[in-house]
């Protein structure tokens, strides 16, 4: 995920994503990464936690925070009371490291 860790952790993962997403032949024979989607959401009093997390996001990728209705709508079971919005990610993915490891 792009948007994991401190700045330096960011930017490696930014550097070396072409390799995850097309590794070399022979390399291993399965995909290196699983796509899925991550959402970061806040309840009342977390709102600096989601706008700090936001501007991390936004340095390696374009985001569309969403409100609480948005929130909900993508995510039904989250508990409506206190809820303010979310950060989704829709460029993350599952490292699979077995794979590497099972050679």
């Amino acid at each position: 995920m792009a948007s994991y860790g401190p700045p330096q952790v960011c930017a490696l993962t930014c550097a070396s994503r072409a390799f995850f997403d097309a590794p070399p032949a022979g390399f291993c024979a399965h995909p290196r990464l699983t796509p899925h989607g991550a959402l970061a959401f806040a309840r009342e009093g977390q709102e600096a936690d989601l706008e700090a997390h936001e501007a991390l996001v936004r340095q390696v990728l374009t985001v569309d925070r969403r409100d609480k209705e948005e929130t909900l709508a993508c995510i039904p079971v989250l508990k409506p009371d206190g809820l303010v919005g979310a950060v989704p990610r829709s460029h993350a993915g599952h490292n699979q490291w077995r794979a590497v490891f099972r050679h």
